[in-house]
């Protein structure tokens, strides 16, 4: 939820914008659930999700997707603006597979664990106490 209410404030997701979070696999069926107030939710309609909503999905998600239904994980990927608790290999997916649906990327990270999915984006910026570090494949 905190990077639900950090994308609000920093305007990557409408103050309005209903969230609809990829909770957790259960035999095989995603479980939705409202950021608002963790009740259940269904997967919000094509026109809903342009309009007046939004999906987070965690790294165990999206791999579900990817696995078990890829053309619905290119097709959710766009309307996805929250990854959370991602482990390196998912950051990798996530941004190769906005590279290969012909988006430009940028990824911002602050630890080594990035560093894939700082080389897979067009753009990286890794972040650290001592510096920060902009990079660019031209």
């Amino acid at each position: 939820l905190t990077d639900i209410y950090i994308a609000k404030k920093a305007g990557l997701i409408g103050k309005d914008t209903n969230v609809v979070i990829g909770n957790s696999v259960r035999d095989g069926v995603i479980e939705w659930v409202n950021a608002t107030d963790d009740s259940p939710a269904e997967l919000p309609s094509g026109t809903e999700l342009k309009s007046s909503s939004s999906l987070a999905l965690t790294g165990e998600i999206w791999q579900h997707l990817l696995s078990s239904n890829p053309s619905a994980a290119k097709i959710l990927a766009p309307h996805t603006k929250i990854f959370g608790r991602c482990t390196p290999n998912d950051k990798v997916s996530i941004v190769t597979s906005f590279v290969e649906q012909g988006e430009t990327t940028l990824f911002c990270g602050d630890g080594g664990n990035d560093c894939g999915a700082l080389k897979a984006a067009h753009v990286g910026i890794a972040l650290s106490d001592a510096e920060a570090s902009f990079v660019a494949p031209f």
